[in-house]
């Protein structure tokens, strides 16, 4: 072997398989790492739902005591409802969109 084989051949793809490696190394953790913190990220948003799911169904109760002891007049109950229906609706939205945009920033991270 020659050793104009040697710089223009092997040493180049020596050093192309020292650099190539550390990058898919580097990269195969950052997409496990990303992978992690998005199941967090999914188990800390389905635990605040069922926390928030629980909060609602406390809060209806509690009116429907009130609308039956007479507390408060239907009107009232039904207003009151419905005040609780759409704040827990919009809070739902508000948490999905956070997941949804938290998701396809990772999801956009990885694909590097």
């Amino acid at each position: 072997m020659e050793t104009s084989h040697f710089y223009f051949l092997v040493l180049p793809l020596g050093i192309l398989v020292f650099v190539l490696a550390p990058l898919v190394f580097y990269y195969s953790r950052k997409e496990e790492r990303a992978q992690r913190k998005l199941k967090k990220l999914k188990s800390t948003f389905a635990r605040n739902r069922l926390k928030q799911k629980e909060v609602f169904t406390r809060q209806l109760k509690k009116l429907d005591e009130l609308s039956q002891s007479k507390s408060i007049d239907e009107i009232t109950y039904e207003r009151l409802k419905k005040v609780l229906e759409n704040d827990y609706a919009q809070k739902r939205e508000k948490a999905q969109v956070q997941l949804s945009s938290s998701t396809s920033k990772n999801g956009s991270s990885t694909q590097h």
